[in-house]
């Protein structure tokens, strides 16, 4: 090997080592240069590099988080939908409305009654602006879904049949595939065509349960309040538009230990407050999941159910 075989070789070395460099190690080097000589050219252009990587690392870690969350949010909706079909075909509306001796062990589809941990995002909330100007220029970069992980309180004490009966009247309920329309049938109906798809030893309580956590009291509650606390801000303001909510949805599967999932969908519209145009449209989803042994431990005392709330950002014509 000739010296300047020698040279290159050490030259693709140090490259290699530079490409490999980490912000903990620019550190280290602007630690001994302040200690030799912190007014040379070479630290301040060290600090400009330094800063340049800690900013493309976070907000790289930010794209990954938000796109994570897409995915969580995603998989969320197909878990469920995968669950209302197969109730549907097995004790639904395209099956025949009865149990069978069939097992669906929609515990291995569905995952463990556990909340996954979303990963958290760090972006510049439209909330925190300061002015309208800055306020849409959060808006534009906001990801179009974000998901974020709450907890719903279920208890037989806090269950209300009138406020329950109120929402219902107004409403639409599919369970299994089978629409209730509160508008002819009431709450009692509701009531009725949950406990037919539980079948179960008081299932009549267990339905009002499951109807005090999906109805609009306390999923459109739960949903306007992640809409307000991401996208509220000043000079906007924030509206449910109801004709657009699709149906309450419970999927109810039909195995020994069945899973009950609910889904409630409302849609908001972001306003400027001087009348001058629809800024974006959100859909807020808010799932939870129930076991029948969890069910049954809320008729004698309050569990923590935990709860996703799916928000995606549309723009301001999407109908």
């Amino acid at each position: 090997m000739t010296p300047e075989d020698e040279g290159g070789e050490d030259q693709i070395k140090d490259e290699e080592v530079w490409a490999c460099l980490t912000p903990a190690d620019l550190e280290i080097d602007l630690e001994d240069l302040e200690a030799d000589d912190p007014s040379c050219a070479e630290h301040a252009e060290l600090e400009q590099v330094l800063g340049k990587m800690t900013a493309f690392a976070s907000g790289n870690s930010d794209a990954i988080a938000s796109g994570l969350q897409k995915l969580c949010a995603e998989a969320e909706m197909l878990q469920f939908n995968l669950a209302a079909m197969v109730a549907k075909v097995a004790c639904g509306c395209l099956g025949q409305n009865e149990r069978t001796d069939k097992d669906f062990f929609m515990h291995d589809i569905l995952g463990p009654d556990v909340q996954a941990k979303l990963p958290l995002v760090k972006l510049p909330w439209p909330s925190a602006a300061q002015s309208l100007a800055e306020y849409e220029q959060r808006l534009a970069v906001l990801p179009e879904c974000m998901a974020v992980t709450r907890e719903l309180h279920l208890a037989l004490d806090k269950v209300d049949p009138r406020q329950d009966a109120k929402d219902i009247n107004r409403d639409t309920l599919e369970v299994n595939g089978l629409q209730v329309f509160g508008a002819q049938g009431g709450y009692q109906a509701a009531v009725d065509a949950v406990a037919h798809a539980l079948d179960a030893d008081g299932s009549q309580t267990q339905a009002q349960l499951l109807l005090s956590l999906l109805n609009r009291t306390t999923s459109g509650f739960v949903a306007f309040e992640e809409v307000l606390r991401l996208l509220d801000g000043p000079e906007v303001v924030i509206s449910p538009e109801s004709a657009k909510a699709r149906p309450l949805e419970l999927a109810i599967t039909c195995d020994e230990h069945w899973v009950a999932l609910g889904r409630a969908h409302t849609r908001y519209a972001v306003h400027r407050s001087d009348a001058s145009g629809c800024l974006a449209a959100v859909d807020a989803f808010v799932c939870f999941r129930l076991s029948s042994q969890m069910l049954h431990l809320a008729q004698t005392s309050e569990l923590k159910v935990p709860a996703t709330v799916l928000m995606y950002r549309s723009g301001a014509n999407t109908t």
